[in-house]
């Protein structure tokens, strides 16, 4: 099933054999869940057994209308955290050779190993929304980072690798957006708009296998991306065992899984597509913000 969120936090489900159009299910949804049901997304996601039967009724019964006349939101708008991580070898290596421009002299390159990063849930927008450049840090290279995420659909903590499949509750398309520097990465990744998720949300038994989905990224028509989720050092399961040792994950929480070389900047007037197979495909426009009233993102003004 694929669930999206649209116009004033409607819960959608896609349908049609051209993945076009969409019903309205919100009324599966108890408002004490939350009004519109969208804000309580994470509490959908967390109760979606007990959800599931009524909204697959009213997805196959209701009317459906063109998904192209409805504004497209995070399908998960408001999670409690959203976990990054370097995860192909291919981009760790460009990355490194590319890191030295960067990092202050004694400073650490990209390390080996199984590792994340937090982004700010601020940051999230949908397809529908544009990246948003800071115009005073137009002489700094800005990413593009296509990626599959899966969200989480129960507690999480201490789950051992064989029972971490469990725990997820779906996939999307997920656009990294970086600034490269030597600043801490949870910062360079947390500008509003930063974070791309959608089109829409897959329940995982859609996607038996998430080691074996394709992933592209084209910028303004040329392939930039082109590899897969067979390339990840570690796979799904390892991502969300390893991090749940650390810290507890909560329903509707993203874990974003890396993204494969090819990786390369972004500017003004920029139009992104991110496709994971199987799962989705989505397109952003980019833009130039407004300058800040404020002059403190001159202390970025050079790496």
């Amino acid at each position: 099933m694929r669930l999206v969120l649209f116009d004033d936090y409607r819960l959608g489900v896609v349908r049609g054999g051209s993945l076009d159009r969409v019903v309205d299910v919100s009324g599966a949804i108890d408002p004490a869940l939350g009004s519109p049901p969208g804000r309580g997304m994470n509490r959908v996601i967390e109760r979606w057994e007990s959800l599931r039967g009524k909204v697959e009724e009213l997805a196959r019964k209701g009317p459906d209308r063109p998904l192209a006349s409805v504004k497209l939101l995070p399908p998960v708008p408001n999670p409690s955290k959203i976990l990054i991580t370097g995860n192909y070898s291919s981009h760790i290596a460009e990355m490194r050779d590319q890191a030295r421009a960067w990092v202050k002299p004694g400073g650490e390159l990209p390390r080996e190993g199984i590792r994340y990063n937090l982004k700010s849930p601020s940051a999230l927008i949908g397809p529908t929304d544009q990246i948003m450049l800071p115009p005073e840090l137009s002489e700094r290279r800005i990413d593009h980072e296509a990626e599959l995420a899966f969200v989480v659909g129960r507690r999480a903590a201490d789950v051992p690798r064989e029972r971490a499949r469990e725990h997820v509750f779906g996939y999307t398309v997920f656009l990294d957006i970086s600034l490269r520097g030597n600043e801490p990465v949870s910062l360079r990744k947390s500008f509003d708009t930063f974070a791309v998720m959608g089109p829409w949300l897959v329940t995982a038994d859609e996607i038996p296998d998430p080691q074996r989905l394709a992933i592209r990224l084209w910028r303004n028509g040329e392939l930039r991306q082109n590899g897969g989720t067979w390339q990840m050092d570690y796979p799904v399961d390892d991502l969300l065992s390893f991090a749940s040792t650390m810290l507890t994950l909560y329903p509707g929480d993203v874990f974003s899984t890396g993204t494969p070389a090819g990786v390369g900047g972004i500017a003004d007037g920029d139009t992104l597509v991110a496709e994971v197979e199987r799962v989705g495909r989505l397109e952003v426009k980019v833009a130039n913000r407004p300058s800040s009233s404020t002059p403190w993102l001159k202390q970025f003004a050079s790496p």
